[in-house]
């Protein structure tokens, strides 16, 4: 009989190696395209994998490592570099990342690249690619004078050897960098007599000059000014490189991209409205922060939208921006340029990215920012450092990328999920323990999680749960938010039993239905009121509007250029739009417009027979149509407002009004100015500064600047008791006159009594009576003193401030327990799967590590023994814990 060797025949998830001969994981066989025929062991058993330095330099850092030009001697150039794969490059295909390192590079030293070759293989992790200097007589191409009718002088060559060779390794995210230079020659940018113009006069000079405003960000428009007066003297590249080198002196400040944008916005401060803020701790080096005090301190505005951005910068910095949702359009509040340095611990990334967020989210907090509602998409760094600053429910996830991440996970294949039916059925009673994934099966399933119509059934599903709430009934019938939260987590749970989804539901329980994760999206996480917005689209559409039309002009803007483009350009036009449509109405705001062309449509159809919990002084309605709505509208409550002949409903004749408590809308008469934007002191202008605000009184100088509308803070408003019960809060409190500090002595009496009232005539004062101990006459009365010389004194804020700080921590108190609970249940059952897993012998030595509390020092040695068994075992193995592994 054939002797058959079982160690030949892979089992799912190994493969087997034609070196050693055996089955090994599927991961040791992995290349970039092709999988090898070996494992890691074989491959690096006698050559050493090529591994990156324990210190990598990010992509920006590059420049930093060239001499100056002055420095440079005949001796040329040599560097050998090692270079962080950042995320702007991971994203870009391997031929478009190398296209974009060799553009910083040139950037860098200032000499121009041919790029020759670009290795592909099929396996290994490291592309090659290589370069040559563009004016090297050797390596760059040149055309023969005899075969090409030249239009302009060729450059000069030299024997430089200018090479630029390298190679990207994707698995260990390193870019490994040789840069020479035999000669060091002149630049291309140096050299003027390749294209034969004429100079340029000095009066277009000093026109040019004259014409380079804030306001003016374009060459070409500039060229057109200047062909219009002087005819065609001067071609466009002389008038761009002119506009140049006088634009870049409005903004560039410092070479120090970031420290000159610091400068700049100290230097804009006063005409943007803005201003820097300074925070102590790690990191700040890196960042660079600034705000516009514009709704922070108003009640009206409590919903923010936050999301960070990419791709706008040369130095690889993540543009970060809050912005705040005034009637359905984003105004911004702050923004942030952040560089997360990972050079030295890839894994620390998220942790100082959070760090970062949570100083950049405190700054705010302490600057008056104190949000109902802050909506973010799925970015857990976000998450935790919206948490860790205000209360978790502060937190409100995106729709919109809600679905797609749902959709994404569930157009994936099947894998072992986290699940634990038990657990899922101590919270959910009516969930079966045997409705769950197999783990470690013999025969693992295959295929998709779900199948296309059941995505678009769950994700409908979803979205259904996602606009229920305890204040919006459901036909007529109304259910507490704990009672939705139920029913919605069976009806998801009876439709993937009903197509046994296990998986799918496996998934869909730990990410979106415990108790945690749906008071982050579903609306009925929050108790007493509903957010009005439900995606990030707001700050999506600021950067959209951002990038496509004040960066379209600039690629790979320095952080100087793109600050000031923020701050001159972009905050100006919302500046003047948020005037105009806002404050004076003078246009149609897009929520508005909206709202009038959906409640037209809702006026013109017809209402069928059902009856609904319709009710106007709520604004709520039990029909589907209101549920799903962004608008808050349905046709019922158009036929009910219509019936009690209300305000006629035309644009910029009423004013619509959203709410996060009912009634959700209110239509309100049209008043000019209109008296409810955010902002109501039109005598007030935006200063920036501690307390970012004029005082009253104060006007500007130029009567022809329009006076700005701002918000105001809640601490001018005459505040009075709140209806809260239980709860009194007196009013603020002026302090009594204080007497003169009296010295004690003895016996002193329990409390002076009040003087006489003078006669009307001057009388001699009695003499004293004698007494051991001589008591202090009272002084004499002190003139009095209006109420408005004497300063309030109001506890009630720092009182209040205390408590909401107090609440904040014990609801993060609660949720830390809850969460230490749950891993506590999870690590039980994790260690009874493990011993039943284990051999007697071993599972006796476990059992007593347990007893002594050496369970951690056990699995340690556990796994350095069971890593070492593919080697050659050649020592001995004398661990207590290992012996009879």
């Amino acid at each position: 009989m054939a002797d058959i060797n079982p160690t030949t025949t892979p089992i799912n998830g190994t493969s087997h190696c034609s070196g050693c001969r055996k089955n090994k994981p599927i991961q040791e066989f992995q290349g970039s395209r092709r999988a090898f025929s070996t494992c890691d062991f074989c491959r690096f058993r006698q050559t050493a994998p090529k591994l990156p330095p324990s210190i990598l330099i990010m992509p920006f850092e590059i420049c930093n490592e060239f001499p100056d030009r002055d420095e440079l001697g005949a001796e040329g150039l040599r560097l050998e570099l090692d270079v962080r794969l950042s995320l702007d490059y991971r994203e870009h295909t391997d031929e478009d990342a190398i296209k974009l390192l060799i553009d910083h590079i040139e950037g860098c030293d200032g000499y121009r690249y041919y790029l020759i070759h670009i290795g592909k293989p099929s396996r290994a992790w490291c592309v090659h690619f290589e370069a040559v200097c563009c004016q090297d007589t050797v390596g760059s191409r040149h055309i023969e004078n005899s075969q090409l009718q030249r239009r302009y002088q060729r450059i000069q060559d030299y024997p430089c050897k200018g090479r630029i060779h390298g190679f990207i390794n994707r698995r260990h995210e390193w870019i490994h960098l040789d840069i020479s230079h035999a000669v060091c020659h002149p630049r291309p940018d140096d050299i003027n007599d390749t294209i034969p113009v004429a100079p340029i006069p000095t009066e277009i000079k000093r026109f040019i000059a004259s014409q380079i405003t804030p306001r003016r960000l374009t060459s070409s428009d500039l060229y057109e000014t200047v062909v219009e007066r002087f005819g065609y003297v001067v071609n466009y590249g002389q008038v761009q490189n002119l506009w140049k080198e006088s634009f870049v002196a409005l903004y560039k400040m410092d070479e120090d991209q970031l420290r000159s944008s610091r400068m700049l916005v100290e230097r804009l401060r006063e005409s943007a409205d803005c201003e820097e803020i300074m925070d102590s701790g790690a990191g700040g080096e890196n960042e660079a922060r600034w705000f516009f005090d514009l709704f922070v301190h108003s009640d009206q505005v409590n919903e923010y939208h936050v999301d960070s951005t990419y791709k706008t910068n040369r130095a690889g910095f993540e543009l970060f921006g809050i912005v705040a949702n005034v009637q359905g359009s984003g105004y911004p509040v702050a923004y942030m340029i952040m560089n997360v340095d990972s050079r030295t611990n890839r894994a620390n990334q998220d942790t100082h990215r959070v760090a970062v967020l949570k100083l950049f989210f405190r700054a705010m907090k302490d600057r008056g920012l104190n949000p109902t509602f802050m909506f973010c998409d799925k970015d857990m760094a976000e998450i935790n450092a919206i948490e860790a600053t205000w209360n978790p429910s502060v937190v409100r996830l995106c729709l919109w990328h809600l679905k797609r991440a749902v959709k994404t996970k569930l157009g994936q294949p099947k894998s072992d999920p986290v699940y634990n039916p038990f657990q899922a059925q101590h919270e959910f009673p009516f969930i079966r323990t045997d409705f769950a994934p197999v783990v470690n099966a013999p025969i693992r399933e295959t295929g998709l999680l779900t199948t296309v119509e059941q995505r678009e059934r769950i994700l409908e599903l979803m979205g259904s749960h996602y606009n229920r709430h305890a204040l919006i009934p459901n036909g007529e019938t109304f259910s507490s938010n704990t009672a939705i939260h139920q029913d919605s987590t069976r009806q998801m749970y009876e439709y993937c039993l009903e197509h046994n989804l296990r998986h799918a539901w496996a998934y869909l329980y730990r990410n979106w239905y415990t108790i945690i994760h749906y008071k982050r999206w579903a609306k009925s996480g929050v108790d007493n009121m509903i957010p009005i917005g439900k995606t990030t689209m707001l700050i999506e559409a600021h950067w959209k509007v951002m990038k496509r039309t004040h960066l379209y002009h600039y690629n790979r803007a320095r952080l100087d250029l793109l600050t000031y483009v923020v701050l001159e350009h972009y905050y100006r036009k919302l500046k003047m739009k948020y005037q105009s449509t806002v404050v004076h109405r003078q246009k149609t705001a897009l929520f508005e417009k909206t709202f009038i062309a959906e409640w037209h449509k809702a006026d013109r159809a017809e209402v069928s027979g059902i009856s609904y919990a319709t009710n106007l002084n709520q604004w709520v309605c039990g029909c589907v149509a209101f549920l799903h709505s962004p608008l808050a509208l349905c046709k019922h409550l158009v036929k009910a407002y219509q019936a009690s002949n209300q305000l006629h409903v035309i644009a910029r004749m009423v004013f619509i009004q959203r709410s996060q408590t009912p009634p959700f809308i209110r239509i309100l008469p049209t008043i000019h100015p209109n008296p409810y934007h955010p902002g109501s002191h039109p005598q007030e202008e935006l200063r920036p500064g501690p307390p970012l605000r004029r005082p009253r009184g104060v006007h500007s100088v130029n009567n022809d600047e329009e006076e700005l509308v701002i918000p105001a803070r809640r601490t001018r408003r005459n505040t009075t008791n709140r209806d809260i019960p239980g709860l009194i809060i007196p009013p603020r409190r002026r302090p009594a006159r204080q007497e003169r500090p009296v010295t004690p002595s003895a016996p002193t009496p329990p409390a002076p009594a009040p003087p006489a009232p003078t006669p009307p005539a001057p009388a001699p004062p009695a003499p004293a009576p004698p007494a051991p101990t001589p008591t202090p006459t009272a002084p004499a009365p002190t003139p009095t003193t209006s109420d408005e010389d004497v300063p309030v004194v109001d506890m009630e804020r720092t009182l209040l401030a205390t408590e909401i700080r107090y609440r904040d921590k014990m609801a993060n108190v609660a949720r830390l327990r809850e969460l230490l609970a749950r891993e506590e249940a999870e690590e039980g059952e994790i260690q009874q799967e493990y011993v039943n897993m284990l051999n007697s012998r071993q599972a006796a030595v476990f059992a007593r590590a347990v007893d002594n509390g050496d369970q951690v020092r056990f699995v340690n040695s556990s796994i350095a023994a069971r890593r070492r068994t593919t080697l050659g075992r050649t020592w001995q193995d004398y661990d207590e814990f290992t012996t009879f592994i």
